[in-house]
């Protein structure tokens, strides 16, 4: 493995066009890759309250409306984790075991956020590394001027301040990059530190993003707590069910159903309009804010009754998630799994290897808590 150095290279090799317009709509929206943006510290641990409680509230009486700058200590993600027990469970029965990632079984509990990561999580974690300037892209452009972005970016003569757009509090911040990802897990794993020196933090933690290509090479340090899903984590934490009454204990659908998802609508402010059992946002019905090719929608608003067993929403749309896996047969990308709020549903184990600098409003992600 290449020593550390502080310069980042980009991947010598990239994903077909075909593969990247599977997944991420490229055709339509002409997406262009950007730049993505030792020992472990102390991390910031969630309390019990906050990895045990139930949300039952409605998210549509939740909404945040638009707050300037966002106060440091609001991630409101990290208080929606939800626990993945049933250690040593059964792979997907029609799993490929020679490559990691793609059986579902996980040996050790963890913890896994209810919900992707909002814009209200990102405008925090901008603001506390990115106030003077970033390095790393950690902004992009379009969630400021996007109708899918969430994020407005303002220059001010101390540096940046970071705001959510109108009805964009809690829907999934997109644009990003596995780094960018990668980058805010590291930054959960120091305590979520502001001011100077800030972003140098995010560059170690869970992930080295020091090393010369991180973008295939940086894996999960041993003992660190924040992370991006590996691909068994997420197949299982969406469609595992012990109690499903067949022999095989995995559902077709994140929503703990064999039968294709109902299509979400949405409300003029972005909230599922259709909430009830078996809804996903897919397909391109939830158009609202002027969107006429679907959009994203407030996460979790489809309701409890489209869950996965263990809690978890918008696992198969909404945006499709950055994970850990690497393709093993061609390992030029990171995968994305899930759906979006544009594309088909990808079930399964099933999912596209991405240019890991790729960005679309299609792409987020959502975080997995590992107890030390």
């Amino acid at each position: 493995m290449p020593s550390p150095s502080a310069r980042r290279s980009k991947p010598a090799h990239t994903l077909t066009p075909l593969a990247a317009a599977f997944f991420c709509g490229i055709i339509a929206f002409s997406i262009l890759p950007l730049l993505g943006c030792g020992g472990l510290p102390t991390p910031w641990l969630p309390g019990d309250a906050a990895v045990e409680a139930e949300n039952a509230e409605s998210l549509e009486s939740n909404q945040r409306i638009t707050r300037v700058p966002i106060p440091a200590e609001n991630v409101p993600v990290v208080d929606t984790l939800k626990l993945v027990g049933d250690i040593g469970n059964a792979p997907l029965p029609y799993a490929d075991l020679n490559c990691p990632g793609s059986s579902g079984r996980v040996s050790y509990s963890f913890y896994i956020s209810a919900v992707e990561v909002t814009n209200e999580d990102y405008a925090t974690f901008l603001n506390a590394v990115a106030s003077k300037n970033d390095p790393g892209g950690l902004y992009d452009d379009r969630m400021g001027f996007s109708l899918l972005g969430g994020i407005q970016k303002t220059e001010t003569s101390a540096g940046f301040v970071y705001s959510i757009r109108a009805n964009m509090t809690n829907k999934p911040v997109n644009f990003i990059s596995w780094e960018c990802a990668a980058q805010f897990c590291n930054w959960l794993q120091h305590g979520r530190p502001t001011g100077p020196g800030a972003a140098d933090a995010t560059l170690r933690g869970t992930y080295d993003l020091t090393l010369d290509n991180p973008y295939l090479q940086a894996v999960r340090a041993s003992g660190a707590v924040w992370a991006l899903p590996s691909g068994d984590e997420w197949i299982k934490a969406a469609l595992f069910d012990p109690t499903r009454p067949t022999a095989d204990k995995y559902w077709t659908y994140a929503t703990r159903s064999d039968v294709a998802p109902i299509a979400a609508t949405a409300s003029s402010s972005g909230v599922i309009s259709n909430p009830g059992p078996n809804v996903v946002n897919y397909l391109r019905t939830a158009n609202w804010n002027g969107a006429t090719l679907g959009d994203v929608t407030s996460v979790g608003s489809a309701g409890a009754a489209s869950a996965s067993y263990y809690g978890l929403m918008d696992m198969h749309g909404n945006v499709g998630e950055w994970s850990e896996k690497i393709d093993c047969a061609d390992p030029v990308g990171r995968y994305i799994l899930g759906g979006s709020y544009y594309n088909m549903i990808l079930t399964g184990p099933i999912g596209a290897p991405v240019d890991p600098n790729h960005r679309a409003p299609t792409i987020g992600f959502r975080i997995v808590f590992i107890p030390g």
